[in-house]
This record gives C-alpha cells, sequence and structure tokens, in this order.
C-alpha cells in the first residue's frame, strides 16, 4: 500500500473569493487505485467592533458564518465546512448623547481584533466506472476550485453600533490510498396529516346580567431611548360603586429611531434586518404582566462598498422607523407587525390589590430588541425610542350581584357571563357575571418561547405569537380554555367560525414519557403564530375544542 499526501492552502483573504488550486493526478503506473480522501479545513477570522448605545447595560451576540466548499469537474463536490466565529458582549450603558457616528470608543464599546473558528470535513472518492475518464486518474494535474462566503448575524437590542471585517481561509489535503469502502443505507419516512373541517351545532343562550364600566384612566409615556423605566398611577375602585369582577388594561406601544447600514464587502451583498420594542407593565396582583410591541423588518440589496462609510448611496442606505401598536400608519420599513390591545385581569390578588381608597403604581418598562444580517463585513448602528400609553378600566357588577340558578336548564351556567355561541366558538360578549369570575382560575400567560405548564379546573391560558408551550391536565370539560384573541384578532373566521379550520388545527396526537395522550394544536393569525402540546385524558379534535367553548377568539369585553 502506497499513501501520497498533498496540501493546499488559500491564506485568509476577505470578502468572498473563489480560488482554484492545483493537484497532480494518481498515476495509474504507480499501482491499483482504490480510493481517493480529500479533507476541506475552513477558517474564519472576524474583526468586530461593538457599541452599546442604550441607557442600560445590553448584550450584543455576534455569528458570522462562512460557507467553504470545494469542487472539481468531472467529480462534483470535494467537500464542504461552515465555520462559525461567535462571540457574546456585554457592554455599560451609554453615556452621553449618540451624534450619529459610531466611534467604537469608551466603556460602552468593545473591539474584538480576531474571533476565529476552524472546522474541516473528509469526503472519500471510489474510482470511475470501467471506460470513464476520471480527473483523479492521469500523470498530470486536476484544479480543485475552492468558494468562500460570508454572512453575520447580530442579535442586539434596539440602540447599538456594530463594524465587522471578516477574513476566511481554506487548507484542501489530498491523499490516494487502497483503503476499501463500505457502504449503508437509510431511509426515511413521512406521513402526511390531513385536517378535515366539521360542522358544529349551536349551544342554547344563557341567561346574562349587564356589567357596568367606570372611566378609562390613562397614562401616556413620552418617546425616550428603549431601556427606560416609569410608573402608571391609577385611582383605586371604588368599593360602594358595587364588586370588582375584572380589570381590563389597554397597552398601546410605539417604536421610533433611525437604522443605517453599510455594506464593506467588495461584492453585492443581501442585508436583513429586523428591529422591536416592547413595553410591559406589570400588573399587582396579576399572573403575567401585560405587553404591547411593535416591530418592523427589511431585505435590502446593496452594491458592492463605493468606497465611502456615509450609509448611504448603492452600497448603503439610512431609515428612518416609525410603527405604533395599534397600527395607526407609520414609515420605515416593509414588514410591520404588532402586539398589543386590551388585556382582561381578573385574579383574585389583582382585583383585591385594585380596590380601595387612593392610589396604585404600576411599573412600567421598555426593551429592545434587533436582529442584523448581512455580509461578514458591514457597518452599521441603530437607535431606537419607545413611547406608548397605558389606560385602566373597572368592569363591575353594580350593588349586590345576582346568584347561580339552582334549577332549570341554566342551573350548570354561571349567571351573567355571555358566552356568544357562535359555532360553538366562545366570544367573549360585554356582560359579566361576578359569579363566574370568582370561579375562574387567574390566567396564565404563555409567552413566546418554550414552556411548560399545568391547568387548573376553569383555567384560562393567553396564548402569545412565538409561543411554544405544553400544557399538562388541560380539560376542555372543567372549564379550561386557549384565549387566541392575540394571535387571531383581525382574522377573517367566517360566518359562524366556518373557517376557523384555516387558522387553527389538530397537528396529531400521541403519548408522552407518562402515558398521558397529548393533543398538537398550531395556531396560525395575523398576528404570528404558536404551538400548543395539550395533555389530558383523550385526545381531541377542533370540533371538541369548540363545542367544550375551550377557544377564545375575540378579547376585550
Amino acid at each position: 500500500m502506497s499513501v501520497v499526501m498533498q496540501q493546499q492552502t488559500i491564506g485568509l483573504s476577505p470578502d468572498d473569493w473563489t480560488a482554484a488550486v492545483p493537484f497532480t493526478q494518481f498515476d495509474p503506473a504507480d499501482g491499483t487505485f482504490i480510493e481517493a480522501v480529500m479533507t476541506v479545513t475552513g477558517t474564519i477570522q472576524a474583526a468586530a467592533s461593538f457599541e452599546n448605545l442604550a441607557p442600560i447595560a445590553a448584550t450584543i451576540n455576534l455569528g458570522v458564518a462562512s460557507s467553504i466548499s470545494a469542487s472539481a469537474d468531472g467529480i462534483g463536490s470535494l467537500g464542504s465546512v461552515a465555520p462559525v466565529a461567535a462571540a457574546s458582549v456585554s457592554l455599560p450603558a451609554f453615556q452621553g448623547t449618540f451624534d450619529g457616528t459610531p466611534d467604537f470608543s469608551g466603556p460602552s464599546a468593545l473591539v474584538l481584533p480576531a474571533i476565529t473558528a476552524t472546522q474541516s470535513a473528509t469526503t472519500a472518492f471510489v474510482p470511475a466506472a470501467a471506460g470513464s475518464p476520471s480527473p483523479i486518474m492521469g500523470t498530470g494535474t486536476f484544479a480543485a476550485t475552492v468558494t468562500s462566503t460570508a454572512t453575520a448575524t447580530v442579535v442586539a437590542n434596539g440602540d447599538f453600533a456594530v463594524e465587522l471585517h471578516t477574513s476566511a481561509g481554506a487548507t484542501l489535503s489530498l491523499a490516494y490510498q487502497d483503503v476499501g469502502t463500505g457502504d449503508g443505507s437509510n431511509q426515511n419516512d413521512a406521513a402526511g396529516v390531513q385536517l378535515v373541517a366539521a360542522p358544529w351545532g349551536l349551544n342554547p343562550a344563557i341567561p346574562t346580567i349587564p356589567a357596568a364600566r367606570t372611566a378609562s384612566q390613562t397614562t401616556n409615556f413620552a418617546p425616550a431611548t428603549t431601556g427606560w423605566s416609569g410608573d402608571a398611577t391609577v385611582t383605586r375602585f371604588d368599593p360602594s360603586l358595587g364588586r370588582l369582577v375584572a380589570i381590563l388594561v389597554t397597552a398601546n406601544d410605539a417604536l421610533s429611531g433611525t437604522f443605517a447600514v453599510e455594506n464593506l464587502d467588495s461584492a453585492p451583498a443581501e442585508i436583513g434586518y429586523e428591529e422591536g420594542a416592547t413595553m410591559i407593565a406589570t400588573i399587582p396582583g396579576a399572573a403575567a404582566p401585560v405587553i404591547a410591541s411593535a416591530s418592523d423588518s427589511i431585505s435590502f440589496a446593496a452594491a458592492a462598498y463605493d468606497g465611502t462609510t456615509d450609509f448611504a448611496g448603492l452600497s448603503g442606505f439610512t431609515i428612518p422607523l416609525t410603527v405604533s401598536s395599534p397600527v395607526t400608519g407609520g414609515s420605515g420599513l416593509d414588514g410591520t407587525s404588532v402586539i398589543g390591545g386590551t388585556t382582561t385581569i381578573t385574579a383574585a390578588a389583582a382585583l383585591a390589590a385594585f380596590t380601595g381608597t387612593g392610589t396604585l403604581t404600576i411599573p412600567v418598562d421598555s426593551v429592545g430588541r434587533s436582529v442584523l444580517t448581512g455580509p461578514g463585513n458591514l457597518s452599521a448602528f441603530s437607535t431606537q425610542q419607545t413611547g406608548g400609553s397605558l389606560s385602566i378600566q373597572y368592569l363591575y357588577v353594580p350593588g349586590t350581584a345576582t346568584t347561580q340558578p339552582t334549577t332549570g336548564p341554566d342551573a350548570s351556567q354561571p349567571q351573567g357571563f355571555q358566552p356568544i355561541q357562535a359555532g360553538g366558538a366562545l366570544v367573549r360578549a360585554g356582560l359579566i357575571s361576578a359569579t363566574l369570575f370568582s370561579r375562574l382560575a387567574a390566567p396564565v400567560f404563555l409567552a413566546s418561547g418554550t414552556s411548560t405548564t399545568s391547568a387548573q379546573p376553569n383555567q384560562t391560558f393567553v396564548v402569545a405569537p412565538g409561543g411554544n408551550a405544553t400544557i399538562t391536565g388541560f380539560d376542555p370539560s372543567a372549564g379550561d380554555r386557549l384565549d387566541l384573541s392575540g394571535l387571531l384578532g383581525g382574522a377573517n373566521l367566517g360566518p359562524a367560525l366556518s373557517d376557523i379550520g384555516s387558522f387553527v388545527g389538530v397537528t396529531g396526537t400521541w403519548t408522552d414519557a407518562s402515558g398521558n395522550t397529548v393533543t398538537g394544536l398550531s395556531v396560525t393569525g395575523p398576528s404570528g403564530s404558536a404551538s400548543l402540546a395539550l395533555s389530558g385524558g383523550a385526545a381531541l379534535s377542533l370540533v371538541d375544542l369548540l363545542n367544550d367553548n375551550a377557544l377564545v377568539v375575540k378579547g376585550g369585553l
């Protein structure tokens, strides 16, 4: 056996590049060719400058990925790697006023001159079929073509600056040897699930009693650099008016600012940017905060660097941002998304906290987030301001609340609460019952991200966009409900909810490790999507959820 090793190195080079390197062919006169083994090793190195422009401490996460691949005519791919240079920096608050030009100096800035990552991949090649020409065989050389591209992703707060300079290199090692090869196979099967919408019946109406509302109390927050904290002070509910049964909290968020970027690559590049601002109100006694957020996104085809870092021209741009929640018109990027509106709070602790004399303080905070993707060489900054408003209104039953009937067809129903039985789906109306709200468990807010929680009888789960939640013990027959109004607001659900199957669907059922039956539910609406795993006693269908009034599809009382 003879083994001949050849190695070619392409040094670190900026921008995206393509290079050809020669390799000596295997000479048939030297012996019997069995196999060629190519190892591709790729290296990426990024020089990154960061600056936090927010008035609070912030963390900026960076990932610069290089796709390095080698190929040869007559063979195809020789191997590819994708090393990622990553860094996460925590920076203190910005001091002073940003003048529009990042200088990457001072305590809120950090420069990392060399963030490096390396990755290798090995590929084996067997001889070509008899009679077929092979570029590996002969007495001359063949060329391997190597290409490298880099993309960057920056995840930060709404006020930051970053400048990147990226280089990539590669080493190709080729060995001819008489090592045999093995073979194997695998098979992947996929099964689809077809969802079929079925009709459902109407339930009888339920007697109701009217509920009264107090005047709304509104606190406005002037736009300021995101990261601020403030307070809303409200007058408590006067118990002499009657019994407080719900607190209506309306939060509106407004995002404004500027985003600027310059492509520093010598080739055109696609640049993507997403920015969001969130206002969070911590309601005393409530199970979860009330959140209003606004976001926007853009995709921009930038020309090769024009030689001037002015965030303008064909290789750069500067754009103002104006997005509010709910949408009242705006300008800036092209992918507006808002989450806001009215939240109904019925937790006993919250009702107690808001009842009495004097005032109550509600802490309000703002948080910003942005994601920038683009070439490995760029310069960008973002400034962001958040403002908005918070309104509090009390819903109450004047005097002494009536009691639930003890006989007749409505004995099992909470008197005074009117679910509109449109196709069996629960839609809250402008009628309320003190009896019902005293029986409901505190609502649980299922925020974006992955979470696991358990249900109590009469529990309402408020589903937010981006949620991926598992709910154990979920039982619609015990009064458990899913509040999907934050996702489905504005959706055309059709007459009697005939088109709800276009937005809500059961994705399947399975058994978990504890032997419980789990129903998968997917929800996609105008405000986003969410996935739920409902672990209970039996498999659930969409019709089951509708007939059990387990879906709240419209918010507000």
